[in-house]
């Protein structure tokens, strides 16, 4: 819009200069460089016979007198006032042909108005105007050019009312970015040239008013000079800036006040101890638009009074405490770089709470400018006592509960080398006002490193467990299945003919056949003992390390066995098909099919299962947690409200997938038959519906009660007991007893844990 409005105002301006200088309008307009073969078209096929042709010209600057260039008369006789032999017809048989065209080799002074005017016995037939524009390029350096140089491409053509606009294209397309320079001259800029900036670029030049080509295109070849180098003439600011700010609040970093063409950032971290650890954390060049940036938002070009893309530049820091040091900014304009020099300490305040005490930590960064730090509380009366445990910090402690002379606006200062002084303030509440009804309570500070990475290490390990326990079951349930008899490669269920196993010849396995004594179920008390087995003992521990992870994964898959997270429904496996009648008794094949679960009740299950297992790892690891919160203080209502929340969003959500889960068991078929038989059979336990409930592979510890042992809990009552259920025998000797023990103490400890 601005480039238009300018047009505007040069056309309505050259349009009242021309009507009072007497400038007549041209009908073609060409441009030209120097020394190029040019020629100046007129022509005209309608001509017959003997014409007389003259041309003239009216150089710049001399309104309203002509020079004869060339002239040729009917008789062709040539003469003119030109000293340039070079200046001649295009065509010498200009009265055939109609061609009458001038041919030029131009020089700078040859710019003007031009006219072709056509006599026939004295009598005009035709005049045509033209105006011959020169256009300068320059190119600094000249090429070759040497690496890094700046690149300054300048095009001006004269005069300069014969053109609307001067563009430059680069050799990859692309326009590129340019500024219009005093005395009409187009400039555009190329900061650091490298091997991919070679190449041909392209000068475009729209010619104003009547003309017979829209635009004109000339190309200058840039190559590159691999044995030089660029160098700058570097210039530091007498003065450096020391400044300090509180963290996160924006402070100005800023730059040499000149008019450059890019600029760089460098930035020395905080109380570093040696300048190689100089980083490039900012470029910006305003000819190329490109923009590096190496600290994401918290860093950015300033706005007004400064404006980046027209060379003015300024940056606009937001700090962490860990981003103050030494800034460093350079602006380049041409050959020449400018320095100056920001040394940033940036305050921050911080808290701890203990189950004693409250700490306020003050910390700053980049020492060496600071000379003094102090706690000041709100009333200048109260002493206040101050600690450093590192260099850069200083603290101060409040004792807990927190009263009214301890509450208040408590106040950290540093002060600088030449005298600034920057503070932060951190307000302490009373927990609690009864007169005033407020409720506040004292900061609550952010978990330490260690404790997030505890928590962090947490889900890790419960994910390793649940894949090992995952394989386990994998293996496990493969192993079940290739031990049932197979008939033409199908599974058949272990519970169904135990007549069978009686008939069979021993092969290294004892079939026990108990009898029913109490209400007590016998496999119920295996199935405890199981949990608890395989105890290593310390010398195992010590000589196989990775058995330790073994013994977890036994304990972890007997606590995911006996306890379900919400409801008391089994995990169904397999299904088979019902007795036929007409076979006869015996180990008959029978095809049956794994159950598969619908897509909701699979995924719920999984995400209950992952639960289960987080919450059993919690569960073992309790203890140490415990501790260390107690020690750091974390066991408190002010901490313990919030993961209250936490935890009951967890479990509500929680219950929904299970609801989830019992409605994609309840839209199951299979699934429905089988609890309808299951709940039958404790109702109602008799041979007909075993026989049913044999069809189906599930948890074994749902299986209905067969058996029950009474007198095992009452040694008084059976002296012998049951040789499953004897413990383990003693040793003879007493050291041999006494060894024996201690070395299996800690076993026994860790399983009745």
């Amino acid at each position: 819009m601005e480039c238009a409005f300018l047009t505007v105002i040069f056309v309505s301006f050259f349009a009242v200069y021309s009507s009072f200088s007497g400038v007549p309008d041209w009908e073609d307009v060409v441009v030209t460089r120097e020394g190029i073969p040019t020629i100046l078209i007129c022509t005209d096929t309608t001509v017959r016979g003997a014409v007389a042709i003259n041309w003239k010209v009216q150089p710049v600057g001399l309104e309203k007198e002509w020079k004869l260039v060339l002239s040729a008369s009917e008789k062709k006789e040539f003469s003119g006032g030109t000293t340039e032999k070079s200046t001649r017809l295009a065509d010498p048989n200009f009265q055939d042909s109609g061609v009458f065209s001038l041919f030029l080799l131009p020089r700078f002074e040859d710019r003007g108005l031009y006219s072709c005017m056509l006599k026939q016995k004295e009598r005009k037939l035709k005049e045509k105007i033209i105006l011959l524009a020169i256009l300068r390029v320059t190119v600094v350096p000249p090429p070759p050019v040497p690496h890094r140089s700046p690149l300054r491409l300048t095009a001006r053509v004269f005069p300069d009312f014969a053109v609307t606009q001067i563009t430059w294209t680069a050799p990859s397309g692309i326009i590129m970015k340019s500024e219009k320079k005093p005395k009409s001259s187009v400039l555009a800029k190329l900061p650091e040239v490298e091997n991919d900036d070679i190449g041909a670029y392209v000068c475009t030049v729209y010619p104003w008013g009547n003309s017979s080509n829209s635009l004109l295109a000339f190309s200058v070849n840039v190559t590159l000079d691999d044995d030089k180098v660029s160098s700058f003439r570097i210039t530091h600011a007498k003065t450096e800036i020391s400044t300090a700010t509180k963290a996160n609040t924006p402070v100005p970093l800023t730059c040499p006040d000149v008019k450059g063409d890019y600029v760089w950032l460098y930035w020395l971290r905080a109380d570093a101890k040696k300048h190689n650890e100089m980083q490039l954390v900012y470029k910006y060049d305003r000819w190329r638009g490109s923009t590096v940036n190496n600290k994401s938002t918290m860093l950015e070009l300033a706005g007004p009074p400064y404006n980046a893309e027209a060379g003015s530049f300024s940056f606009i820091l937001t700090p962490g405490y860990k981003d103050g040091g030494l800034y460093i900014c350079e602006v380049f304009y041409n050959e020449d770089a400018f320095s100056k020099r920001t040394t940033l300490s940036v305050l921050k305040v911080t808290t701890s709470l203990s189950s004693s005490k409250l700490e306020l930590g003050c910390l700053y960064s980049e020492r060496s400018q600071v000379i003094g730090a102090v706690w000041k509380h709100q009333k200048n009366s109260r002493q206040l006592k101050m600690s450093s445990k590192q260099p850069g910090s200083i603290s101060t402690y409040l004792p807990l509960p927190i009263t009214s002379d301890t509450a208040g606006n408590y106040t950290c200062t540093i002060q600088l080398e030449k005298g600034q002084t920057v503070s932060a303030t951190q307000a302490v509440n009373l927990p609690n006002e009864d007169k005033k009804n407020v409720s506040v309570s004292v900061p609550t500070p952010s978990l330490p490193p260690s404790l997030s990475a505890l928590l962090l290490l947490v889900p890790l390990v419960a994910a390793a467990v649940g894949v090992l326990l995952w394989r386990q079951k994998h293996i496990s349930d493969r192993g079940i299945e290739q031990s049932l008899s197979v008939i033409s490669h199908e599974t058949e269920n272990i519970y169904e003919n135990p007549e069978d196993i009686r008939q069979a010849p021993p092969q290294g396995s004892v079939y026990m056949d108990l009898k029913p004594r109490g209400e007590d179920d016998v496999y119920k008390e295996l199935e405890r003992q199981r949990s608890f087995a395989p105890i290593l003992t310390v010398s195992e521990l010590i000589t196989y390390p990775h058995l330790i992870l073994i013994q977890l994964s036994h304990l972890l898959s007997s606590q995911l066995q006996q306890k379900a997270f919400i409801n008391k429904r089994p995990h169904l496996q397999r299904i088979h098909r019902s007795t036929d009648p007409s076979r006869p008794e015996g180990r008959a094949g029978r095809r049956g099919w794994n159950y598969q679960p619908r897509s909701l009740e699979k995924h719920s299950d999984s995400i209950l299962s992952w639960a289960s297992a987080l919450w059993s790892l919690s569960y073992y690891s309790s203890p140490l947690l415990l501790c260390y919160l107690y020690r750091k203080g974390y066991i408190c209502s002010s901490k313990l409200v919030p993961v209250s929340q936490y935890v009951g969003t967890v479990l509500v959500c929680l219950l929904g997938v299970a609801c989830l889960r019992g409605l994609g068991r309840w839209k199951n078929s299979e699934y429905l038959q089988f609890i309808s038989i299951l709940d039958e059979n404790k109702d109602n336990h008799t041979p007909a519906n075993k026989k049913k409930l044999r069809c189906y592979d599930f948890d074994f510890s749902y299986w209905p009660s067969d058996f029950s042992w009474s007198e095992v809990s009452n040694p008084k009552l059976s002296k012998a007991g049951v040789s499953l259920l004897k413990p383990e025998p003693r040793l003879r000797g007493a050291a041999d007893s006494v060894l024996h023990s201690v070395r299996t103490l800690p076993c026994h400890i860790i399983r009745c844990v």
